[in-house]
């Protein structure tokens, strides 16, 4: 439960085995912010560990040998020093959409909504919460943006480590 941030993080870790140390801090500081009451703070810590997920599979695709297509390695290369999140998930989703039946099947289940409904929905309420649109985030909203990210985290490292063991090419 979000109420408990360490048993929070000891849970997340002990899902998912080796998780990036660059999204614990920011969901650290984003149970801190929901503790307190801060949900637009919480909202965008939560938004930056959710991007911070993504890139691993983003970074993973732009490694030198991962990607054998000249055009998508291209395309990759073109997101790669701008802020353009929504586009570079897009280019990601569609190109593991592409050899999604290459995946197991609880993978290829769940890919639609933890990887692409999930990642939407923390950063669309992060952009609401991180620009001054007036929008405002509840408590009830926050706890279950929190509820999901595990499944949504979880959900980015079993396609990346498929990716890696199988040793799949990206076309």
């Amino acid at each position: 439960m979000p109420h408990d941030p360490e048993n929070y993080i000891t849970n997340l870790k002990k899902r998912i085995e080796g998780v990036d140390s660059l999204v614990l801090p920011y969901l650290q500081e984003c149970l801190q912010c929901h503790l307190r009451g801060n949900y637009l703070a919480s909202s965008v810590m939560l938004g930056v560990a959710s991007e911070a997920t993504f890139d691993l599979l983003y970074n993973w695709m732009l490694e030198k040998d991962n990607v054998t297509n000249p055009e998508l390695k291209k395309r990759l290369e073109k997101f790669q020093n701008k802020n353009d999140l929504e586009g570079k998930f897009d280019l990601v989703y569609r190109e593991l959409d592409k050899i999604k039946t290459t995946f197991d099947l609880e993978i290829r289940e769940i890919m639609q909504t933890n990887l692409n409904g999930i990642f939407t929905l923390i950063r669309m309420q992060r952009n609401d919460s991180g620009h001054p649109t007036g929008k405002t985030v509840s408590k009830d909203q926050m706890l279950v943006y929190l509820q999901m990210f595990p499944s949504y985290c979880e959900t980015v490292y079993r396609i990346l480590n498929y990716l890696k063991n199988s040793h799949q090419k990206l076309l």
